[in-house]
């Protein structure tokens, strides 16, 4: 009997801290997080990967979906989600208003919601990561002109402007900066606007456009795109019609894609702007858990991600500055501040 009771008590001693610690995995698996993008476009697969990452750390059951652009679908992935159970989602709008009413139905729910990338001016939601696009749009603007200038071009600059999707903030209203940018040399005549024309965000799009617009006006000198994906396509279509980007044309967009990285480098393009998407996924996974667990919410909705514009100066190290693998500053949770220093402790080290 006392034989008995000794391999008892190592095999409680043993097996115990297992259980608790599978208590604690389960308790954090039963908090599911829905997350839904156009995930197609590589902004929004890296957009992933951060929400991804956090998940890990967290041990948490994160699902995903996508729609491409298509916002009927995509409410529609986030109604699955939130069926199969989903607790949060973390949601990057493909329309300003689309989303809205649904957001409404969910918080009644007492479902979170977390968005990203383009503002929201109203519908319920605790937290916003994203960063201005008119002031995304204005380090773009001001990127161009500097690389017309480093170029030697004989001025007036030629140069075209493609808008992303039509109904979205940031597919116009980066553009409206970036021109806002460039004012004076536009008044001047330094700088002639060719064209601004709607590429949807999209790659092909972009590169058929830009087609057009060489059969008719083969010196432009400056190409800007609300995305680099559009960016990336009309740097093909001048590829193909003879001209060298780098030299004859200066290319600048926004969002930092692998491509563009690769361009920059190349000396193909000139920059581009992150508005880091990595962070904003990753904020978003880790502002939805530390609500979801330990009841911490943000002071205030809106949560700006400083923009970074990137060049062949600072490829090579910019990514330490939208890339990396912490939560958000603790200067957005100052009502829970000792809440959130004690989560943080917990999972970051």
């Amino acid at each position: 009997m006392k034989r008995f009771f000794v391999m008892w008590c190592v095999f409680f001693a043993i097996t115990m801290p297992l259980v608790a610690q599978t208590k604690v995995a389960d308790q954090n698996k039963q908090i599911l997080i829905f997350a839904v993008s156009p995930f197609e476009s590589q902004y929004f697969a890296t957009w992933l990967d951060g929400a991804k990452a956090a998940a890990k750390i967290l041990n948490i059951d994160l699902r995903s979906g996508t729609a491409g652009w298509d916002p009927s679908k995509q409410n529609a992935l986030i109604q699955s989600g939130v069926a199969a159970g989903a607790r949060g989602v973390l949601v990057s709008r493909v329309d300003l208003d689309a989303f809205v009413p649904l957001a409404r139905q969910l918080d009644e729910r007492g479902v979170a919601i977390i968005t990203t990338d383009g503002p929201i001016y109203n519908g319920a939601r605790m937290a916003h990561f994203s960063v201005d696009d008119m002031v995304l749009g204005k380090e773009m603007g001001a990127l161009l002109l500097e690389g017309l200038e480093k170029s030697g071009k004989q001025k007036p600059w030629n140069i075209v402007a493609f808008a992303g999707l039509p109904g979205t903030y940031s597919g116009m209203t980066r553009v409206e900066g970036a021109l806002a940018a460039m004012k004076d040399a536009i008044s001047k005549g330094d700088v002639k606007l060719v064209s601004t024309e709607i590429a949807n965000f999209d790659r092909q799009t972009a590169m058929e456009k830009m087609q057009g617009i060489l059969t008719k006006n083969h010196k432009i000198d400056g190409v800007l795109a609300a995305n680099d994906d559009m960016t990336m396509g009309a740097m093909k279509a001048c590829e193909s019609a003879g001209l060298v980007p780098g030299k004859d044309t200066i290319f600048v967009g926004i969002d930092v894609i692998p491509d563009a990285i690769e361009a920059i480098t190349q000396g193909k393009a000139y920059g581009s702007v992150s508005q880091a998407p990595y962070l904003e996924g990753y904020w978003g996974i880790t502002t939805l858990y530390a609500y979801l667990k330990y009841g911490i919410t943000p002071d205030s909705v809106g949560m700006s991600i400083p923009p970074v514009a990137v060049t062949k100066k600072n490829v090579s190290s910019y990514e330490s500055l939208i890339k990396y693998d912490k939560p958000a500053s603790a200067e957005y949770f100052r009502k829970d501040a000792a809440k959130y220093k004690e989560f943080v402790s917990k999972f970051w080290h």
